[in-house]
């Protein structure tokens, strides 16, 4: 992963992962039938880490705390794995090489999960829509916005000061999708 992020996908080799790890190219060869698989392979472990965040908040009875916590989980999820976050959303040429649905499974297991608790919030009368699809989508570009300032610029300013930002931005959503009880 490192070596994907620090040269770029198009600069790594088979013969370059094989040194940082202290194998033959042979014996990666074994295992992976190229540097697509084994960036697919990360990918993939990426996404199901960053659903475990999504989950957390699952036993929440409040449709709009439930979401909001996993909100909370995405931005924790990107700050503490910012090299996750990097493979995951910002590494275009893997995107063009992947076609099959199954490589996209861990992925949209976390998009339903967004998609059922705006659903929820819908049902319980708490949201300013009825747009599953389209508030999902909404709600997902604002904390992937946010996450995406906070790890690629965010720490142009004192760590007090962003933190009060996303707190404050994070109450601005609230307050904007749902209505109070």
């Amino acid at each position: 992963m490192q070596l994907f992020l620090e040269e770029g996908y198009k600069n790594v080799t088979i013969r370059k992962i094989a040194e940082q790890i202290e194998y033959s190219p042979a014996t990666i060869y074994l295992y992976f039938k190229d540097k697509d698989e084994i960036l697919s392979t990360l990918r993939k472990m990426a996404f199901e880490k960053f659903y475990e965040f999504q989950i957390s908040g699952h036993v929440i009875e409040d449709p709009v705390e439930r979401l909001t916590a996993q909100g909370r989980g995405y931005f924790r999820f990107a700050v503490e794995n910012p090299g996750y976050y990097e493979l995951m959303f910002f590494l275009k040429e893997p995107m063009e090489k992947i076609h099959k649905p199954e490589d996209f499974v861990s992925e949209m297991d976390s998009y339903e999960i967004l998609k059922q608790n705006v659903k929820s919030c819908i049902d319980a009368g708490r949201m300013r829509t009825n747009n599953v699809d389209a508030t999902s989508f909404a709600l997902w570009s604002y904390v992937h916005g946010i996450a995406s300032l906070v790890i690629k610029r965010g720490f142009l300013m004192p760590k007090e000061q962003l933190d009060y930002l996303v707190k404050e931005s994070f109450e601005i959503l609230k307050n904007t999708f749902f209505i109070e009880k």
